[in-house]
């Protein structure tokens, strides 16, 4: 339990870190209103840049889960046992990290 609440306060965390220049942008949106860029607009777009934000996210971990085995293939022949993706640290950490 101790470690959900650990993930749980990091999420959060990291959430709001990241939100404190769209917190500066929107204040500078909001800024320039007038008769043809209204109130309404910056609304709009910021709900509609955050669910498509939520569904890349979402068809990427999906596609983590269903395509896992077929992504680590990828760069693998038949003469190499392991991928050069997998093998450089890069590429690895990011894998582990999934």
């Amino acid at each position: 339990m101790d470690d959900f609440i650990g993930v749980l306060s990091t999420g959060f965390a990291a959430f709001a870190a990241t939100n404190l220049d769209d917190i500066v942008v929107l204040l500078l949106f909001f800024s320039q209103v007038n008769a043809t860029f209204r109130h309404q607009h910056i609304i709009v777009g910021q709900y509609l840049g955050f669910t498509a934000l939520v569904l890349a996210s979402l068809s990427s971990f999906f596609g983590r889960r269903n395509y896992g085995d077929w992504v680590a293939k990828i760069g693998r022949n038949g003469k190499r046992k392991n991928s050069f993706l997998l093998n450089n640290s890069i590429f690895h950490n990011l894998y582990l990290s999934f």
